[in-house]
C-alpha cells in the first residue's frame, strides 16, 4: 500500500471517531487469547490470616490445546492466582499474567471460575471454602461468568429467609450477670425456653462454611468484636459454650470466665450472626464480611425479655470474568 493510501485511510478512521462521538478513538484491537480478566463489585477487605484464591474448574485429564468445549462429568480445580485486598478496595497480588502456565490447559476448556477463602500460610491443590461461583458460557472465542454467592452451587437465596430473636439471660443463681450474656433463644424465665433461630434445620452451608454468633459493644473505636462461638444447632450449645447456662448458641461475653463480662445493655452493643469460613484452626478476631442476622440490644434490656433479629442477608460481592480463548 502506498503512502498516499494509506493517510487515506487513516484519515477517514478518524473521521468516522469524529462524526461517531468517540473522541479519542483507538484502532481496533484484539484481546491476547489465552487471557483472562476480572471486575470486581462490592468485595471486601480479607481478614489477617486470610487470603482470596481464583480457581478454574477443567475436566481431568485435560491436555492443551484442544478446541472443543469441555466434556461434562467431574472437574478438577487448577489455582489461576491468589490476591488480597486492602482497606480501600484495592487488589494486591492478582497474577493473571501467569495464570495460563498454573491452570495448564487450554481455556477453552475452562468450564466453571470459583473464588475462594484460604488460609494464607497454607494454600492447598484445591479451594477450601468456596466464597463466589460461575458457570462459564460465550463463544468459541471468548467465554464470560459472573461468579456469585447467591446461587445453589454456594449459598443459594435461602438465607433471606431465616429470622431470629436473641434473649439475655444467666443463671438464677447469678442473676445481675445477665447484661453479659446473650442466647439466640426466646425465653421468658429461666424454665421456659425454645430455640430464637428459624428454621430449624437452618440452610445448608457448603463445606468448611459455618455460622458464626458474635456481640459488638460500639461503646469502644474501632468496636469490640466478640466471637461466641459457632453454631451447632438451634436447640444447642455452640463450640465455645461447655460453661454457658442455656443449650442455645451465644452465651457469656466474652466467653473466658478469667475476663471481665461486657455490659450488653448500653445501648451500643448487638448481636451479630454471620457466615464464617472455617480456614483457620484459630477463632477468628472479626467477623468474615457476610452479616445474615443483627439484633441491636436496647439500652437498658431486661433478661428474659426477647429482641428481634433483622436479616441483613445478601450483598454478597461479584466478579465478571472475561475469558478470551
Amino acid at each position: 500500500m502506498c503512502l498516499y493510501e494509506y493517510m487515506k485511510k487513516r484519515i477517514l478512521f478518524a473521521v468516522l471517531c469524529l462524526s461517531l462521538g468517540l473522541g479519542s478513538c483507538k484502532s481496533p484491537t484484539t484481546p491476547p487469547a489465552q487471557s483472562i480478566s476480572f471486575t470486581f463489585h462490592n468485595i471486601k477487605p480479607n481478614r489477617p490470616g486470610e487470603i482470596y484464591a481464583f480457581w478454574a474448574e477443567v475436566p481431568p485429564g485435560s491436555i492443551a490445546p484442544l478446541p472443543h468445549p469441555p466434556m461434562h462429568g467431574t472437574f478438577k480445580s487448577k489455582l489461576i492466582s491468589t490476591f488480597t485486598v486492602n482497606d480501600i478496595g484495592g487488589i494486591i497480588g492478582l497474577d493473571v499474567a501467569g495464570a495460563r502456565n498454573r491452570v495448564g490447559v487450554d481455556f477453552s476448556l475452562i468450564a466453571n471460575v470459583e473464588l475462594s477463602v484460604e488460609n494464607a500460610d497454607s494454600i492447598g491443590a484445591a479451594p477450601t471454602a468456596y466464597y463466589l461461583f460461575g458457570i462459564v458460557t460465550g463463544q468459541k472465542s471468548t467465554g464470560t461468568t459472573t461468579l456469585r454467592a447467591d446461587i445453589d452451587q454456594v449459598f443459594g437465596t435461602l438465607q433471606s429467609e431465616v429470622s431470629g430473636v436473641a434473649t439475655l439471660a444467666s443463671s438464677p443463681k447469678t442473676p445481675t450477670k445477665y447484661t453479659g450474656e446473650v442466647y439466640l433463644m426466646n425465653a421468658s424465665d429461666p424454665n421456659t425456653t425454645s430455640p430464637g433461630l428459624s428454621p430449624d434445620p437452618l440452610p445448608f452451608l457448603p463445606t468448611t462454611w459455618r455460622y458464626g454468633v458474635w456481640t459488638v459493644d460500639s461503646v469502644t473505636s474501632p468496636p469490640t468484636y466478640t466471637f461466641l462461638g459457632y453454631v451447632n444447632n438451634v436447640d444447642s450449645k455452640d463450640t465455645k459454650s461447655a460453661k454457658d447456662n442455656y443449650n442455645y448458641p451465644g452465651g457469656k461475653s466474652p466467653n473466658d470466665t478469667t475476663l471481665t463480662l461486657l455490659d450488653l445493655t448500653n445501648g451500643k452493643s448487638g448481636v451479630l450472626r454471620t457466615l464464617e469460613p472455617d480456614v483457620k484452626a484459630s477463632d477468628p478476631l472479626i467477623p468474615f464480611p457476610a452479616p445474615t442476622l443483627w439484633g441491636l440490644i436496647p439500652q437498658g434490656q431486661k433478661q428474659f425479655a426477647p429482641f428481634p433479629l433483622q436479616n441483613i442477608s445478601g450483598n454478597y460481592p461479584t466478579v465478571d470474568v472475561i475469558i478470551n480463548r
